[in-house]
């Protein structure tokens, strides 16, 4: 065998070594990393359709009216990912008008809502402004209603009551009150025409004037008061029967006998009703919320609509309005009196709700902690001489982070300091540096790499530098001594941990 074949089955020996051996440590380099990496494996929403986009507003009778994608512009970008104040860059967002947004109600969750958005440009920052009513609203109220719908929903206050007591005392002057119709205040007047109001004005001793007998005067008296008492029920019941917001067991309290006499004999006097007359009853009797007559116009116009969810995204109130306006004109032709304050239109401010979506491959917060991150590259040996290493080497190397920053985020984007971008560096040269009587290897077939690197063009690339530590040989006598020789290279991360989850995706690492 010539000279030149044995070289050949020498350095495939060396190589077959090295290639054992650089397995062994690229193992143990893959262990360390595995100890201490923090990355996430995140699937980027790179120009996909996004329909797993939640909104939860903050109650269930909040009612969304509109949804607006927005889109940051490219030259804010950067500082908004390193800043992250969305009410500083208000004013940058601006609305995408060809992107068309549905969404719903997420099944078993009453305030969240699911979302279809439309494909997005990668690496952008968007977001999306939800307006809608808030749950003290009159779309709320008719919302609570439908809820709360039965056949005795006058017996006791519903939640949709209170919600009424309070956006009627928000309302004033125009408070949603109970006023009776001219027609209800005739009825009234009608039953109660035979009804004698003047003996509720006797006096116990006008009553007994003139009689002597101590047992006629008690019997006397016992007989005013049942009269009294007789007229008041009597009163109390014809009122009930024409002015049914009397029967809610609250408005109880809210009259007393006197205000009962007092409406009463007032309706007796009247000869002729006007609409002047009706504000009478809330001004001089009872001031009670207009439940009834509110309840009869959801029942008539809306429980259909809502029940069957036949209007479109959003135009619920638009429903409402057009609802209003029609029992108006049925109001006028009929000629029943002042138009009840349920019927002034009602105005609803919205409210909004901003959720910042990203394109780019991970969320706006740090993911990834210290960590030990493995890399491959080449070093170019510098200030060369016949003694020292000549060219380069491929190597296997560890990065140690000096601070945290997010790995996923494009380096473009990424505001990092020097601080984030240095690691310290340390790795084996992949192949002997050896020459006979001249160096030798740090330990084995493998010199010592120790330095550092500086992230640069992506988060994965790295300038290298530093100091490859070798064995040099004494001519003379043969000793070894430490020694350092200069390098310049070129990495990129190995992302191990990536790698195995793609390959074996039930891996828990």
């Amino acid at each position: 065998m010539t000279n030149s074949k044995k070289d050949i089955v020498r350095c495939k020996i060396k190589f077959n070594d090295f290639t054992k051996k650089g397995l062994l440590l690229s193992i143990t380099i893959m262990q360390i990393f595995l100890s201490f990496s923090q990355t996430e494996d995140i699937e980027p929403n790179f120009g996909i359709r996004l329909t797993d986009i939640e909104v939860e507003l903050p109650n269930e009778y909040n009612y969304v009216t509109h949804m607006q994608l927005q889109i940051l512009s490219k030259s804010k970008s950067k500082h908004y990912y390193n800043n992250n104040n969305e009410g500083k860059y208000d004013d940058d967002f601006e609305n995408v008008r060809q992107a068309k947004i549905t969404w719903k109600k997420k099944e078993g969750a009453n305030n969240k809502y699911e979302t279809i958005i439309p494909p997005l440009k990668p690496n952008r920052f968007y977001r999306l402004a939800v307006s809608y009513y808030s749950s003290e609203s009159v779309v709320a109220l008719f919302l609570m209603m439908h809820k709360e719908k039965n056949a005795d929903w006058y017996s006791n206050q519903k939640e949709w009551m209170k919600l009424l007591n309070r956006i009627s005392d928000r309302n004033e002057p125009f408070s949603i009150t109970y006023d009776p119709t001219i027609i209800e205040l005739y009825g009234f007047q009608y039953r109660i025409k035979d009804t004698d109001l003047s003996i509720l004005d006797i006096k116990e001793s006008q009553y007994i004037k003139g009689i002597k007998d101590e047992k006629i005067i008690k019997q006397k008296k016992e007989e005013l008061k049942k009269k009294k008492e007789n007229i008041i029920v009597e009163l109390d019941k014809a009122a009930k029967i024409e002015f049914k917001v009397l029967n809610f067991d609250e408005n109880k309290s809210r009259y007393t006998n006197k205000d009962l006499i007092d409406f009463s004999k007032w309706i007796q006097s009247k000869s002729d009703f006007n609409e002047d007359d009706i504000i009478a009853f809330s001004g001089n009797f009872v001031n009670s919320p207009d439940y009834i007559n509110i309840y009869e116009f959801y029942e008539k116009y809306l429980f259909g609509p809502l029940n069957d969810n036949s209007y479109k995204l959003g135009e619920l109130l638009d429903v409402i309005k057009n609802a209003v306006n029609e029992e108006k004109l049925n109001h006028y032709n009929k000629k029943t009196g002042l138009l009840p304050n349920y019927l002034i239109e009602w105005v609803e401010e919205d409210l909004i709700k901003t959720t910042v979506l990203s394109t780019y491959s991970n969320s706006f917060e740090t993911s990834y902690k210290l960590s030990l991150v493995p890399d491959f590259g080449y070093v170019a040996y510098l200030n060369n001489n016949d003694n020292t290493p000549q060219g380069g080497n491929l190597f296997l190397g560890v990065n140690i982070s000096l601070s945290p920053s997010n790995k996923n985020a494009p380096l473009q984007i990424s505001d990092l300091t020097t601080k984030q971008r240095l690691s310290i560096h340390t790795g084996v040269t992949i192949g002997s540096i050896a020459q006979d009587n001249v160096r030798d290897d740090f330990f084995g077939d493998y010199s010592l790499l120790l330095g550092g690197s500086y992230k640069v063009l992506t988060q994965g690339t790295r300038i290298n530098f530093g100091g490859l530590l070798y064995n040099k040989i004494d001519a003379i006598n043969g000793s070894k001594s430490l020694a350092i020789q200069p390098y310049l290279g070129l990495s990129i991360d190995l992302e191990i941990r990536q790698w195995l989850q793609t390959l074996f995706p039930k891996l828990k690492i």
